[in-house]
C-alpha cells in the first residue's frame, strides 16, 4: 500500500482544490462588493474579476491536460502559472497587506509531493523572489501600489514570508522523507512477511471478525487441494466443517480433498489482533498429519509384529531341535530328506524373524568407534564365508577415523552390504570398499563389479521387505538404511548397469579426542 497518492491523483485532488478555494475567494469579494464592503479601489475589483476568469480558464485547461494523462508537464505548468496568479492576487489585495500571501503554501506542499525536497525549496525560493520583487517594486514606486502604501515595517513583512516559506518547504520535505522511508520499511516487512508465509510448508489462514477466510497461504492451498481464489470471503465452516474454529487446543480431523483423497489435519487456532491489542479475526494454523497417523499404525503393528516374532521364535527353536533328533535316529532316506528340508525351513524362517527383529530394535547407545577397525573386522568374516566363490575384496581404508556409533550395529551394516555385492556377483567378481574424507563427513563406497540395479527398482531397495530374489527377506538394505539414519549419516546409490553398483556412506567424524 502507497503512503502517498499517486501523481494522477495529486493533481486531481489539487485541481479540485483550486476550483474549490477559488469558488470560494469570488463569492467572498463579490458579497463584500456588492455590500459596498470592497476595502480596495474600485478598479482593483475588475481586476479581480480579470483574475477570476483565468484562473476558472486555466483550471478547464489544466483539467483537459490531466485527462490526456500528462502529469509531469501539468505539475510543472500549475506550480509555475500558480506562482503567477497568487502573485498577482497579492497586488491586487493589497500587495504587502494582503493576506492572500499564504497561498503560496500550498503551492510550496504541492511541490514538496510532486518533487520532493529539490522541488520544495525550488518553490519556496520563486515564491519568494516574487513575492519579494513585488513588495520591492511597490516600495520603490516602481509600480503603483493598489492598496495602502507599504509601510516601513516592509523588511519584516519580507523576512516573515521569507521564514515561512522555507520552513515549509523544510519542513514537509522531513515529514515526506520520513513517510518514505517508513512506507519503504513497511514494504519490506510486508514482503519478508509475505515471503515466509508463502514459503513455510504448514498452512496458514486468517479469518476476519465474521469468520470469512480473508487469507490463505500456498501450503493451505496445496494441503487442501483448493485455490485461494475459491476461498476467499467464504465461511470457514464451509471449509472446516467437523472442526471447532475458536482459539483453544490443537484438534485433529480427517478432510476430504476435492479429488476425493482422505488426510488428516493437525489445527490449532489464535486471536489476531491489530497494533493497538484490538480483535480482527483469527488466525488458523495446520499440518498434513496424515503419515504420522500412518506412523502411530505402523508402530502399533510393529510392537505386535515384535511380540508375534518373538512368540513365533520359541516353538520354532523347539520345532528345530525336535527335527535335529529325529535326524539321528534310524529313519529311512526318503524321510531324512523331508528332516533335512524342514530344518533348512526353519533356519531360513529364524533368519528371516532375525532380520525383522533387528530392524525392529530401538536405538542402541552409542559411543566412540574406529569406524576402519570395524571394517576391517567385518571384512575378515566376509573372507571366511565365501568358500569356493571367486571374489577378491580390494580396500583403501583411513587408519584412526572415528565417529559415534554402535559397534553391533556398524558390522551388522557393513556385513549386509558385502553379503549384498556378494549376492550380486554369483560368478565372481570384485569388492572394494574405499574411504575419503570430506570436510567433517567421512565417506564409504561399497563397490561391486556385479549386475547393477535396475533403474526402475533404484528408488525401492531401501525399502523394508521388498527384494528381488527368491530367497530374500527384503530387509538387508533396509536395515542398512535404518542404521545410517539413528547414526546421522545419509546413503547414496551410484549405479552402472551391468558393471556394478555403489553403496556410498556419509557419517559425521568426531575427533580422537571425544
Amino acid at each position: 500500500m502507497n503512503a502517498f497518492p499517486s501523481p494522477k491523483n495529486s493533481l486531481k485532488i489539487y485541481l479540485l482544490l483550486r476550483f474549490v478555494s477559488v469558488s470560494l475567494i469570488s463569492i467572498l469579494g463579490i458579497s463584500l462588493y456588492l455590500k459596498q464592503k470592497w476595502p480596495y479601489p474600485a478598479i482593483n475589483f475588475v481586476y479581480f474579476l480579470g483574475w477570476l476568469s483565468i484562473v476558472y480558464l486555466t483550471t478547464g485547461i489544466f483539467w483537459v491536460i490531466w485527462r490526456k494523462e500528462k502529469f509531469r508537464f501539468l505539475s510543472l505548468l500549475a506550480i509555475a502559472l500558480d506562482l503567477f496568479l497568487i502573485t498577482t492576487l497579492v497586488y491586487i489585495t493589497g500587495g504587502a497587506n494582503s493576506f492572500f500571501s499564504d497561498l503560496y503554501i500550498f503551492i510550496i506542499i504541492l511541490a514538496a509531493h510532486l518533487f520532493r525536497k529539490r522541488g520544495a525549496f525550488l518553490t519556496a525560493a520563486s515564491a519568494f523572489i516574487l513575492y519579494g520583487t513585488l513588495i520591492d517594486l511597490e516600495y520603490f514606486k516602481i509600480i503603483p501600489t493598489l492598496g495602502e502604501p507599504v509601510g516601513g515595517d516592509v523588511l519584516f513583512t519580507l523576512l516573515i514570508n521569507f521564514s515561512a516559506f522555507f520552513a515549509i518547504a523544510f519542513l514537509m520535505s522531513l515529514l515526506l522523507e520520513r513517510l518514505e522511508k517508513s512506507r519503504e520499511k513497511l514494504r519490506s516487512l510486508e514482503a519478508l512477511h509475505k515471503c515466509v508465509l508463502e514459503s513455510i510448508q504448514t498452512g496458514v489462514i486468517t479469518l476476519d471478525k465474521e469468520n470469512r477466510i480473508s487469507y490463505i497461504n500456498k501450503a493451505a492451498e496445496f494441503i487442501l487441494g483448493y485455490k485461494s481464489e475459491s476461498l476467499i470471503k467464504q465461511p470457514i465452516n464451509k471449509l472446516f466443517s467437523h472442526a471447532e474454529i475458536t482459539p483453544g487446543q490443537r484438534q485433529s480431523f480427517s478432510f476430504v480433498k476435492p479429488n476425493g483423497k482422505l488426510i488428516y489435519l493437525g489445527l490449532s487456532v489464535s486471536s489476531l489482533t491489530d497494533e493497538m491489542g484490538e480483535y480482527v479475526g483469527k488466525v488458523i494454523v495446520f499440518q498434513d498429519i496424515t503419515h504420522l497417523k500412518r506412523v502411530e499404525k505402523l508402530s502399533l503393528l510393529n510392537e505386535l509384529a515384535s511380540h508375534l516374532a518373538h512368540d513365533i521364535r520359541t516353538p520354532l527353536t523347539s520345532i528345530s531341535g525336535c527335527l535335529q533328533m529325529l535326524r539321528k535316529e534310524d529313519v529311512s532316506l526318503e524321510n531324512k530328506t523331508l528332516i533335512e528340508l524342514a530344518l533348512e525351513e526353519t533356519k531360513r524362517l529364524n533368519a528371516l524373524i532375525s532380520d525383522y527383529l533387528s530392524y525392529a530394535r530401538p536405538t542402541r547407545e552409542r559411543e566412540k568407534v574406529d569406524i576402519s577397525q570395524l571394517i576391517k573386522e567385518t571384512i575378515t568374516l566376509f573372507k571366511g564365508s565365501l568358500g569356493d566363490k571367486k571374489i577378491t575384496v580390494d580396500t583403501a581404508l583411513l587408519e584412526k577415523t572415528y565417529i559415534r556409533g554402535n559397534k553391533e550395529e556398524i558390522r551388522q551394516l557393513f556385513w549386509n552390504l558385502f553379503v549384498n555385492a556378494k549376492e550380486a556377483m554369483p560368478n565372481g567378481g570384485m569388492l572394494k570398499v574405499i574411504m575419503e574424507r570430506e570436510q567433517n563427513m567421512i565417506k564409504i563406497m561399497v563397490q561391486d563389479t556385479g549386475r547393477g540395479i535396475p533403474k526402475e527398482i533404484q528408488d525401492r531397495i531401501f525399502e523394508p521387505f521388498f527384494t528381488t530374489k527368491p530367497q530374500g527377506s527384503g530387509l538387508g538394505l533396509a536395515i542398512v538404511h535404518k542404521i545410517v539414519n539413528e547414526h546421522e549419516g545419509k546413503i547414496e546409490v551410484e549405479n552402472q548397469p551391468k558393471k556394478g553398483a555403489s553403496i556410498n556412506l556419509y557419517f559425521p567424524l568426531i575427533s580422537s579426542s571425544h
